[in-house]
């Protein structure tokens, strides 16, 4: 990749609020540098290696967190399922209680 063009990465906050997007876009410069093999990008004064998920396009990286969210709602969804059926069977197991 040419040294100055423009890569992007979006991740997902660990712990996000309802009030936040889940996600957030960074964006890093291609530097032409190469580390044992592994072309290097740019934040600031730090160095990551382009090949841990940077994108040439911002679209590229949103379709990363398209995937990434549809992976967390789905073990969501698991968990929501289990419970519902947890409270369910305990409802129908339940002793009846006395009526007055």
């Amino acid at each position: 990749m040419d040294a100055g063009t423009k890569v992007y990465k979006a991740s997902l906050f660990t712990n996000p609020t309802e009030y936040e997007s889940p996600y957030y876009l960074m964006e890093a410069t291609a530097t032409g540098v190469v580390v044992d093999g592994v072309e290097m990008v740019r934040i600031h004064d730090t160095l990551f290696p382009l090949a841990a998920g940077w994108r040439e396009t911002k679209a590229e990286a949103k379709a990363d967190i398209d995937t990434q969210l549809c992976r967390v709602i789905g073990r969501l969804q698991k968990s929501l399922d289990t419970l519902r059926e947890e409270v369910l069977h305990e409802a129908l197991t339940a002793a009846p209680q006395e009526v007055l």
